[in-house]
Formats: C-alpha cells, sequence, structure tokens
C-alpha cells in the first residue's frame, strides 16, 4: 500500500513539473559563490567575521546604513563548507518538492521572502554579529511545507515525508545544536523565516488532486506585492535606528588618537627645543587638536548603544571615559601653558596615564576580541 502511494505522489509531482530549476540554480549559484571566496583566500572551513562581510554579508551597522542589499545577498554567502553543504543537502530536497507543488516563480519568492524576513529579524536581534547563510531561508521553506501540509493533509504520503527526516534533523542539529554551543544562535532570524515561510505557504498552496493545472498567477502576485511591501516599507521600519558600527567607531577613535598624540608631540618637543612660544604651543593645542576631539567626543555620547553586546557597550563606554580624560589633559596643559602653573601640568600627566591605561585595556581586550571570532568566524543566518 505504502509503495503504491509513493508511486502515485511521484507520478503526480512529475505531472506538476519534471524538473526543479530555480532549486538547481540557487544551489549552483551559492557553491559558486562558496568556491569564489574560497580561491580568493577565504577559509574554506570557517571564514572570518571580515571575510564575509566584504562578500556582502548581513551586518547590522551595514544593512542599515545604505548597504540595504546585504539582507538578501547574506543568502548566498556561506560561513564555511559544513553549512554549505548541509544547507544545501536539505535546499535539494525540500526544493525539489515545494517547486513542483508551488511553481518556479512562487518557489522563487518563497524562498526570498522568507530569507529576506529572517535577515531582517536578525538585523534586530543581533545587531552586533555578522550573519550569512541561507539557513533563514531555508527554515521558511519548512514552514512552508507545513502550511501545505496543513492545508491539504493527507496530500503527501507519511512514507513520502519519511525521506526529509533525515535532512532536516541534520539541518536542525548543526543549526541549531552548533549555533548554541558557540553563543551565537539568531533565533530572530530563524523564527523570521520559519512564519514567512508558512504565511507564504498559506497563500501559495495548492491541492495537487484534480483534472487541471493548478492557477498560480494571482497567489503569485499577491506574495509578490507582500514582498515589495516588505522590502520597501517595514523593512526602513524595522531596521531604525541602525545600530552603530563599534569597529568602525574604534578605528575612527584610534586614528584620531594617533594624529592628536603626534601632534601634541611635535608641539612638546618644539616647545622644549625653543622653536615655538608657549602661545604658539597653546594655540595648537586649541585649534589643531581639541577641535576634532571634541567633536568625536561628543559624537561617541550620543551613540544609541541598545541592542549592542555587552562587550561593545563596555568598549564605547571606555572610549567615553578615555575620550573625557584626554580632552581635560589637553586643556589643563594649555592652562598652564598660558597661566604658568606647574600644578595644572602634573594634573594633566596623572590624567593622560589614566587615559594611556583605559587605552590599552581597550585595545587588547579588540585583540583578543578579533583572534576569538578569527577562530570562530561568523554565524551563519
Amino acid at each position: 500500500m505504502k509503495r503504491d502511494e509513493l508511486i502515485e505522489f511521484d507520478r503526480r509531482l512529475k505531472e506538476l513539473g519534471p524538473h526543479a530549476p530555480v532549486t538547481v540554480a540557487m544551489i549552483a549559484v551559492n557553491a559558486m559563490i562558496w568556491l569564489m571566496m574560497v580561491t580568493s583566500g577565504a577559509d574554506w572551513l570557517d571564514p572570518s567575521a571580515e571575510t564575509l562581510r566584504a562578500w556582502e554579508a548581513n551586518y547590522a551597522p551595514l544593512s542599515t546604513r545604505g548597504e540595504g542589499w546585504r539582507l538578501a545577498t547574506c543568502l548566498f554567502v556561506h560561513a564555511g563548507i559544513v553549512q554549505l553543504l548541509v544547507n544545501q543537502w536539505v535546499l535539494y530536497q525540500l526544493g525539489s518538492w515545494l517547486e513542483r507543488f508551488l511553481g518556479h516563480v512562487g518557489f522563487a519568492l518563497l524562498y526570498l521572502l522568507a530569507g529576506f524576513v529572517g535577515s531582517m529579524l536578525g538585523v534586530r536581534w543581533r545587531p552586533e554579529a555578522t550573519l550569512a547563510g541561507s539557513t533563514n531561508a531555508i527554515y521558511g521553506l519548512i514552514g512552508a511545507l507545513a502550511a501545505f501540509y496543513w492545508r491539504s493533509p493527507g496530500t503527501v504520503p507519511s512514507a513520502a515525508l519519511g525521506r526529509l527526516r533525515a535532512g532536516t534533523f541534520v539541518f536542525l542539529a548543526y543549526n541549531v545544536g552548533v549555533e548554541l554551543y558557540r553563543q551565537r544562535l539568531d533565533s530572530g532570524g530563524f523564527f523570521g523565516g520559519l512564519a514567512a515561510g508558512f504565511l507564504t505557504g498559506l497563500v501559495l498552496s495548492q491541492p495537487l488532486s484534480g483534472p487541471e493545472p493548478p492557477v498560480r498567477w494571482w497567489r503569485n502576485a499577491i506574495v509578490a506585492a507582500a514582498t515589495v511591501l516588505v522590502i520597501f516599507v517595514v523593512a526602513p521600519f524595522v531596521a531604525h535606528p541602525p545600530p552603530p558600527d563599534v569597529p568602525a567607531e574604534v578605528t575612527a577613535w584610534y586614528d584620531l588618537r594617533r594624529q592628536a598624540i603626534e601632534t601634541y608631540s611635535k608641539a612638546e618637543d618644539d616647545f622644549k627645543a625653543d622653536r615655538i612660544t608657549a602661545q604658539e604651543f597653546v594655540r595648537r593645542i586649541e585649534q589643531e587638536i581639541l577641535p576634532n576631539w571634541r567633536r568625536k567626543e561628543a559624537h561617541l555620547k550620543d551613540l544609541d548603544l541598545k541592542g549592542l553586546t555587552p562587550f561593545a557597550v563596555e568598549q564605547i563606554e571606555a572610549l567615553r571615559h578615555s575620550m573625557e580624560l584626554r580632552r581635560q589633559a589637553f586643556d589643563l596643559v594649555a592652562d598652564a601653558l598660558s597661566q604658568g602653573d606647574g600644578q595644572a601640568f602634573d594634573r594633566a600627566a596623572e590624567k593622560a596615564v589614566e587615559a594611556q591605561g583605559i587605552e590599552d585595556r581597550v585595545l587588547d581586550a579588540l585583540q583578543r576580541q578579533q583572534k576569538k571570532s578569527a577562530r570562530k568566524g561568523a554565524r551563519g543566518g
């Protein structure tokens, strides 16, 4: 009996469509991009977050600041060979069915919409993480299959569903178990893809039985309209306000600090060698150092740190404190030169030493974090 059901089910699938070209094309694109990454020097097993961002992975500070295409391109960038193989295996199994159930256009819309929604919620759930991979889109396929089965119970034989169990289990074990172990699970992206896939599946699903081929154009039109709505209306709302790009902020601070110290050291050497007067020393501090310093200090104070990891918040707050101490030290030196106050020089030196200690701790913590990130790569989404 089961064998007869499987034969009839396979026959009906072939009637709906002998091939699944969209599924095959997506797998080919995913594999091609991974090969291009590896041949360009990326780690084939666990590429770094920086490498994935260079290949248009999803990273909230970039995706929400004019590079919104990353919400879609990240679906085709994978964080290593294991994630690629697991995801493509399940994509082939599910896609070979769903593309026939829903049609080529409907399946493509389902895949992209579920993946985009997952990426969009991943930006809110893990704004500090670099997210890559087709995982959220595949969760959408699982949701769509559940919707199809719910609308047409008994249409798919239980024996046929059994074919998917091994691949789905491996997929869940990797994308949930491994990510929980690494403490970088993107629950928002996963549930977003699953929910979007289920709702899209409800719209696209039609019974397999019947003498006439299914009519799909108006269902595809609804999903296409929903996709446009999500991209142009919902996504900007969800992504606002964009989280700060902590690595970029630290880089900008480091460059400004280096320039300020170089300018101050040059002025100090010139003053001690009697090449400039005290008034010129003060002018360099007040006109060449402090304006940019105060602007950067005000910028750091205005940053909204909501949604960042405790580590990122700690680094920004430390930079705020060190910048305040450095600014106070520059002001004290200027006052000491103008008024001939020797004690002000001593207080300035104390603040500079305190600021240096904070800065050393920040840089050391960031180096350790970068090494850890390089070993673990980025979270697949």
